[in-house]
């Protein structure tokens, strides 16, 4: 068997609890890339954050961002894949949000907008410099919003309720259950991890046999049945 593509997810399964890579992790990266192997990162994690770490271990190819919503080069120069949530979608959930006080983070390709920042900032994803309230100044151009996150256990639940109820199949929305702080992430029906993979891959000329990929959590999993070879971290979820 050779593979020829990698791709990896970030938190929990190349980026430890600590928030850094390992050396042993940035070894293996580097052992495969000097062997012709292309890397690449998958994550759910925003474009800005991504190229941050993809930088760091000195990867050069396209990175899967905001679950599968957003691909791009880590210079940010070459967009391959956008899906951005519908706007009478996005505008549904965040006047629900803001009706009920939830706490919602909005997400453009470079910006992130909350209906609660101080319950967010708490949480301790986030830092103040990067979080601003919803809505956004008047005139402000948002160019698309690609993901709306609930935060927080009631946030999340009372979402996902909504969503059933008033928008099944319109949106994708990822629950996140198994950190400190539930998130739930919305996203354009289309946006997955396995969807931009397998896109990359046929533009990339890679056959899915030649593709490992590797992660633990709920949005890996349709990255892991599509890769040829699918690596689950040992404390992923049962699911996955």
């Amino acid at each position: 068997m050779t593979i020829r593509l990698v791709a990896l997810d970030l938190d929990r399964t190349l980026v430890g609890d600590d928030g850094c890579v390992s050396e042993r992790n940035r070894a293996a990266v580097r052992w495969a890339c000097h062997r012709g192997v292309q890397v690449i990162l998958a994550t759910g994690r925003r474009w800005e954050s991504t190229a941050r770490v993809a930088r760091h271990l000195g990867l050069r190819g396209p990175l899967i961002t905001f679950g599968g919503a957003y691909v791009a080069s880590v210079d940010g120069s070459q967009v391959f894949r956008r899906r951005f949530l519908e706007p009478e979608v996005a505008e549904a959930v965040l006047a629900f949000a803001l009706d009920r006080g939830l706490a919602v983070n909005a997400y453009t390709v470079r910006r992130i907008y909350s209906t609660r920042r101080d319950q967010v900032l708490r949480a301790g994803f986030w830092t103040p410099a990067e979080v601003e309230v919803w809505p956004p100044p008047a005139g402000t151009e948002l160019g698309g919003l690609l993901q709306l996150t609930a935060v927080g256990r009631e946030a999340v639940e009372a979402v996902a309720r909504f969503i059933a109820a008033s928008l099944p199949g319109r949106c994708r929305f990822d629950i996140f259950s198994n950190q400190p702080v539930w998130t739930g992430h919305l996203l354009h029906p289309e946006a997955s991890k396995g969807q931009a993979l397998a896109a990359l891959a046929h533009q990339l000329g890679v056959d899915r046999s030649e593709v490992l990929a590797v992660g633990d959590e709920c949005n890996d999993v349709d990255m892991l049945r599509w890769a040829g070879t699918g690596v689950a971290m040992y404390y992923a979820r049962p699911e996955v």
